[in-house]
């Protein structure tokens, strides 16, 4: 049996692949999702890495959302047993770059101004703002229940650069969400060149609570091996 590896994105947890996990367990995969500490990239890289190695038999999937696709950069290389990544909606870092120096190529969204920096370095995101920065699709209860659950972020996990860089190595694939008021669309596309498959889906940030059906359709056959490309022949840019 396929696992999927789940990878939640800043200021969310495990709690928002819920329904994903129902949607792809109903076709036949088993999806773990673990919350990151979100203190520092080592700690986040850490969980995952410890994840993958925890994974038994069968092919592994590894899919990071957001701020996920750095830290799945890092562990895909530091612990061997991830068959295939998957960047959704997600920054993917080549050694040396981190959050925030990919953040600044842009093209800017509406994220940058409902971030709220506390005390401690750690960051929050206005919850007035949330709804129209990630889940402008969701219905209003999913929209109040996910903005009550966002927690803090650490300025250390935005600011740490990648120094080993697993898509290098292993088949990759981008979900590029087209409404996406978080990450640019745009900049999403020009990430997804490092990889050897790209989709795109339409709506928010948030598939994975907006559209979980069709998420885990995508990744089903993303995970059934279909359309990955051979290592050799993807482009390294």
């Amino acid at each position: 049996m396929t696992t999927v590896l789940l990878v939640h994105g800043a200021w969310h947890g495990a709690w928002c692949w819920e329904p994903a996990v129902r949607a792809l367990e109903a076709r036949g995969l088993r999806a773990v999702a673990p919350d990151l500490p979100m203190t520092s990239l080592r700690a986040d890289v850490d969980c995952v890495s410890a994840a993958i190695r925890r994974h038994g038999s069968g092919p592994l999937l590894v899919c990071g959302h957001s701020y996920g696709g750095v830290v799945i950069t890092q562990a895909s290389a530091e612990a061997a047993g991830a068959a295939q990544l998957v960047y959704l909606a997600a920054f993917i870092p080549d050694r040396g770059e981190s959050l925030g120096s990919l953040i600044v190529q842009g093209p800017q969204t509406a994220l940058a101004s409902a971030v709220v920096f506390g005390s401690g370095e750690t960051s929050t995101i206005d919850p007035a703002q949330a709804p129209d920065v990630f889940y402008h699709d969701c219905s209003e209860a999913l929209a109040r229940d996910a903005i009550h659950r966002l927690r803090a972020y650490s300025a250390a996990c935005f600011q740490t650069p990648v120094d080993r860089v697993g898509w290098r190595e292993i088949p990759s694939s981008y979900i590029v969400c087209r409404d996406d008021r978080a990450i640019h669309p745009d900049a999403q596309r020009r990430m997804a060149e490092r990889t050897g498959r790209v989709v795109e889906i339409p709506g928010s940030h948030s598939p994975f609570l907006a559209q979980p059906e069709r998420l885990a359709e995508e990744i089903a056959e993303l995970a059934s091996g279909a359309g990955v490309e051979p290592i050799a022949s993807r482009r390294r840019p």
